[in-house]
Protein backbone atom coordinates (compact mmCIF):
# COMPACT_ATOMS: atom_id res chain seq x y z
CA UNK A 1 0.00 0.00 0.00
CA UNK A 2 0.83 3.35 -0.80
CA UNK A 3 2.47 5.92 1.91
CA UNK A 4 -0.07 8.29 2.10
CA UNK A 5 1.77 10.79 4.18
CA UNK A 6 3.71 12.01 1.74
CA UNK A 7 0.63 13.22 -0.11
CA UNK A 8 -1.62 15.74 -0.51
CA UNK A 9 -5.68 15.85 -1.03
CA UNK A 10 -6.87 17.64 -3.92
CA UNK A 11 -8.63 19.84 -1.11
CA UNK A 12 -5.43 20.10 0.45
CA UNK A 13 -3.51 20.76 -2.94
CA UNK A 14 -6.11 23.45 -3.68
CA UNK A 15 -5.70 25.39 -0.52
CA UNK A 16 -2.06 25.68 -0.68
CA UNK A 17 -2.14 26.73 -4.15
CA UNK A 18 -5.43 29.06 -4.03
CA UNK A 19 -7.20 27.13 -6.65
CA UNK A 20 -10.40 25.38 -6.50
CA UNK A 21 -10.96 21.34 -5.59
CA UNK A 22 -12.46 21.17 -8.29
CA UNK A 23 -10.14 22.78 -10.70
CA UNK A 24 -7.12 20.22 -8.95
CA UNK A 25 -9.21 17.47 -10.38
CA UNK A 26 -9.76 18.50 -13.51
CA UNK A 27 -6.04 19.14 -14.00
CA UNK A 28 -5.27 15.90 -12.94
CA UNK A 29 -8.14 14.75 -15.17
CA UNK A 30 -6.10 15.92 -17.75
CA UNK A 31 -2.40 15.47 -17.19
CA UNK A 32 -1.44 18.93 -15.94
CA UNK A 33 -1.04 17.90 -12.25
CA UNK A 34 0.69 14.86 -11.38
CA UNK A 35 -0.93 12.48 -8.94
CA UNK A 36 -2.45 8.92 -8.36
CA UNK A 37 -6.04 7.27 -7.27
CA UNK A 38 -5.65 5.41 -3.93
CA UNK A 39 -8.60 3.75 -3.45
CA UNK A 40 -11.63 6.80 -4.53
CA UNK A 41 -9.48 9.55 -4.06
CA UNK A 42 -6.81 11.45 -6.05
CA UNK A 43 -3.42 11.96 -3.87
CA UNK A 44 -0.69 14.39 -5.01
CA UNK A 45 2.88 14.01 -4.41
CA UNK A 46 3.46 16.54 -1.69
CA UNK A 47 6.42 17.96 -3.70
CA UNK A 48 4.36 18.32 -6.95
CA UNK A 49 3.29 21.48 -8.33
CA UNK A 50 1.33 22.68 -11.79
CA UNK A 51 3.22 22.33 -14.78
CA UNK A 52 3.40 25.56 -17.08
CA UNK A 53 2.21 23.88 -20.13
CA UNK A 54 1.35 26.49 -22.44
CA UNK A 55 -0.36 23.91 -25.07
CA UNK A 56 -3.01 23.30 -22.27
CA UNK A 57 -6.45 24.06 -22.88
CA UNK A 58 -9.11 23.10 -20.48
CA UNK A 59 -12.84 23.55 -21.54
CA UNK A 60 -13.41 26.60 -19.76
CA UNK A 61 -16.71 28.71 -18.75
CA UNK A 62 -16.61 31.58 -20.23
CA UNK A 63 -17.24 35.48 -18.50
CA UNK A 64 -16.65 38.79 -19.09
CA UNK A 65 -13.54 40.19 -18.09
CA UNK A 66 -14.13 43.81 -16.18
CA UNK A 67 -12.72 46.77 -17.71
CA UNK A 68 -9.73 47.44 -15.02
CA UNK A 69 -9.67 50.65 -12.73
CA UNK A 70 -6.86 53.14 -13.24
CA UNK A 71 -4.86 53.74 -9.91
CA UNK A 72 -4.46 56.50 -8.31
CA UNK A 73 -0.66 57.05 -8.93
CA UNK A 74 -1.02 57.25 -12.94
CA UNK A 75 -3.07 56.13 -15.50
CA UNK A 76 -0.68 53.77 -17.55
CA UNK A 77 -1.44 51.07 -14.65
CA UNK A 78 -4.34 49.47 -14.47
CA UNK A 79 -5.81 47.28 -11.33
CA UNK A 80 -8.47 45.06 -10.27
CA UNK A 81 -10.00 44.63 -7.20
CA UNK A 82 -10.00 40.80 -6.04
CA UNK A 83 -13.25 39.87 -6.98
CA UNK A 84 -12.27 40.95 -11.20
CA UNK A 85 -8.78 39.19 -10.76
CA UNK A 86 -10.50 36.46 -9.49
CA UNK A 87 -13.07 35.96 -12.24
CA UNK A 88 -10.41 36.38 -14.98
CA UNK A 89 -8.34 33.88 -13.32
CA UNK A 90 -8.63 29.89 -11.83
CA UNK A 91 -7.94 31.34 -8.88
CA UNK A 92 -10.42 31.98 -5.60
CA UNK A 93 -10.83 35.29 -4.12
CA UNK A 94 -9.01 33.37 -1.13
CA UNK A 95 -6.36 32.51 -3.26
CA UNK A 96 -5.76 35.75 -4.87
CA UNK A 97 -5.30 37.73 -1.86
CA UNK A 98 -2.69 34.69 -0.31
CA UNK A 99 -1.34 35.35 -3.59
CA UNK A 100 -0.50 39.40 -2.86
CA UNK A 101 0.26 38.62 0.89
CA UNK A 102 3.01 35.98 -0.52
CA UNK A 103 4.33 38.39 -3.01
CA UNK A 104 3.32 36.21 -6.00
CA UNK A 105 1.20 38.81 -7.66
CA UNK A 106 2.14 42.74 -7.62
CA UNK A 107 -0.49 44.96 -6.18
CA UNK A 108 -1.51 47.48 -3.67
CA UNK A 109 -3.89 48.89 -0.92
CA UNK A 110 -6.31 51.64 -1.93
CA UNK A 111 -7.33 54.48 0.76
CA UNK A 112 -10.12 52.00 1.86
CA UNK A 113 -7.73 49.28 2.57
CA UNK A 114 -8.73 47.19 -0.31
CA UNK A 115 -6.25 45.31 -2.58
CA UNK A 116 -6.10 46.82 -6.25
CA UNK A 117 -3.77 44.04 -8.15
CA UNK A 118 -2.14 45.53 -11.45
CA UNK A 119 -3.00 44.20 -14.73
CA UNK A 120 0.77 43.39 -15.19
CA UNK A 121 0.71 40.22 -13.66
CA UNK A 122 -2.02 38.92 -16.31
CA UNK A 123 1.52 38.65 -18.36
CA UNK A 124 3.72 36.06 -15.81
CA UNK A 125 3.67 32.52 -16.67
CA UNK A 126 2.04 31.59 -13.10
CA UNK A 127 -0.97 33.90 -14.11
CA UNK A 128 -0.87 32.87 -17.77
CA UNK A 129 -1.37 29.73 -17.30
CA UNK A 130 -4.65 30.38 -14.92
CA UNK A 131 -6.32 32.64 -17.50
CA UNK A 132 -9.75 31.83 -17.98
CA UNK A 133 -10.62 32.40 -22.14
Amino acid sequence: MTDTKNYLTTKQYAEKMGLTASTVSKYLRAGKIKGEKIGQKWMIPSGDHIEANPTFDIKKTHLPIPAPHSTQTGEKNHTFTIAEFSQMTYLTEFGVEKWLKLGMLKGERDDSGCWRIYSENLNTANIKRLLRD
